[in-house]
């Protein structure tokens, strides 16, 4: 754990991403298709500050801290895990050597089921 965070804070700019990207007409998110009904969801959990329980398009952060500046220019793209479709986002940290891979579920029902 890299100190300590606010649950809140962080899903819902983790739902913000993952908006953003369904949401744009930039080639780099064109693989990103969460439909109208998972829009609207996400849409409705922003701007209401609602980040759901764990479960609620369930995320997932992994951070590496080697030498990874090859994943700056990876699209986003899905993956499925158990059935369930994910996007792996890539979030750079241009001041230090870090790299999130952001997964993010596009299913709104309990992830753990």
């Amino acid at each position: 754990m890299y100190g300590k965070f606010d649950y809140a804070k962080l899903k819902l700019f983790f739902l913000s991403v993952l908006w953003r990207s369904g949401a744009s007409s930039q080639p780099f998110f064109k693989s990103v298709d969460l439909g109208p009904h998972n829009m609207e969801i996400i849409r409705k959990a922003i701007l209401e500050s609602n980040p759901g329980d764990s479960d609620f398009y369930a995320t997932v952060l992994a951070l590496f801290d080697d030498d990874q500046t090859w994943a700056k220019m990876m699209d986003t793209f899905p993956e499925q895990y158990d059935g369930i479709k994910f996007y792996r986002l890539y979030l750079v940290s241009e001041r230090k050597p870090h790299i999130c891979w952001l997964w993010a579920s596009t299913d709104p029902h309990n992830f753990s089921s």
